[in-house]
């Protein structure tokens, strides 16, 4: 028999529900804090490749200078690649131009920034500046010559150097 009187009324109480609401909501925070770090270490792995490819354009452009002065017969280490590793072989360093094909000395006026502009990177910082900073230092070993760049670069809180080194030989 089906008495009416008698229904049981199903459903959830209020404390239920705020727990269930709790339980929601705790689960939305986890998440949204799990894509917000994978984001930021997204944007460091990206800076971090590009400052690999800062600094091996900053060793392609010592190489470059080495075998200009080959073929121009100013011989290895003269010339083009002399004025380098003079500017260069300081304690401060030297920032490289790629864009305008220029170099010289870091110092308190020029901190070696890469700044961006509708052409490229460059070091005009008349251009937007950009996270990153590149260094060149160079030593000279005779008939070898190392060329040390570190890029650093700054996202929020997290600070790191990417370092690269090449040996340039005489191979005349």
């Amino acid at each position: 028999m089906n008495n009416p009187i008698l229904k049981i009324k199903k459903g959830f109480s209020i404390v239920e529900a705020l727990v269930a609401i709790s339980i929601v909501s705790l689960a939305i925070t986890s998440a949204t804090a799990v894509v917000q770090g994978s984001l930021q270490n997204s944007q460091i792995t990206r800076f971090r490749i590009q400052s690999i490819h800062f600094a091996n354009e900053a060793v392609e452009f010592a190489r470059n200078l080495r075998d200009t002065d080959i073929v121009s017969r100013d011989g290895f280490n003269g010339g083009l690649l002399k004025d380098f590793v003079n500017k260069c072989k300081n304690g401060n360093g030297c920032y490289v131009d790629v864009l305008n094909d220029n170099y010289d000395d870091c110092n308190y006026v020029i901190k070696c920034d890469i700044y961006i502009s509708e052409n490229g990177y460059t070091s005009d910082n008349t251009e937007t500046k950009t996270p990153f900073n590149r260094r060149v230092i160079v030593g000279d070993n005779g008939d070898e010559i190392s060329v040390t760049v570190d890029v650093s670069f700054s996202v929020r809180d997290y600070n790191e150097t990417v370092s690269v080194t090449s040996y340039l030989m005489n191979h005349e």
